[in-house]
């Protein structure tokens, strides 16, 4: 299962939060970015997510989090990254 604080951080309506920092391991959001910080765009926090799920598979070859993926994006409204998601799934399966 994803988790979903970075999906909900992610929204663009939410502007507390900024991202700081994404990769395959972590998203990292701070309050107030120290100056020097770079704020990324909060929708990067998805990009890593996707990322964490394909380093997993290649890892363990374990797909279940691309289904967790594939609901989060259909519950968001991201139709096209579902149904990339759910074809991993059903292809790692």
């Amino acid at each position: 299962t994803p988790y979903l604080l970075p999906a909900a951080l992610s929204d663009p309506a939410q502007t507390k939060w900024k991202l700081v920092y994404r990769d395959a391991e972590a998203v990292i959001y701070m309050r107030h970015p120290p100056a020097g910080v770079p704020v990324l765009n909060s929708l990067e926090a998805l990009a890593g997510l996707e990322a964490q799920c394909s380093s997993h598979i290649a890892h363990t070859h374990d797909a279940q989090c691309a289904n967790g993926l594939a609901d989060l994006f259909d519950r968001i409204g991201d139709t096209g990254r579902a149904r990339k998601w759910a074809a991993v799934y059903e292809e790692e399966r």
